[in-house]
């Protein structure tokens, strides 16, 4: 059951790094300097790692917790009752 929801979580962060990663782009080209674009990559290639590494494990994670709290919390006052 582990594996899908790791595979969940590398999808949605890949996802909102491509996201972050295209916004940094846009706004860091926009801006005048001499190597913006060059750092605007640099930024947008970070965005998307640690959005992949952290992000979407992050937010998988409270998903879950939000969904099997409640659960569990039903279990356990089911087992009192009995």
């Amino acid at each position: 059951m582990l594996t899908p929801l790791v595979w969940a979580g590398t999808i949605l962060g890949l996802t909102a790094g491509l996201i972050h990663a295209v916004q940094i782009l846009r706004t860091q080209t926009s801006l005048p300097g001499g190597n913006s674009p060059a750092m605007a990559s640099y930024r947008a290639i970070w965005a998307i790692v640690l959005w992949t590494v952290f992000g979407g494990y992050l937010l998988l994670m409270w998903i879950v917790a939000v969904i099997l709290r409640p659960v569990l919390n039903f279990l356990g006052q089911r087992r009192q009752a009995a």
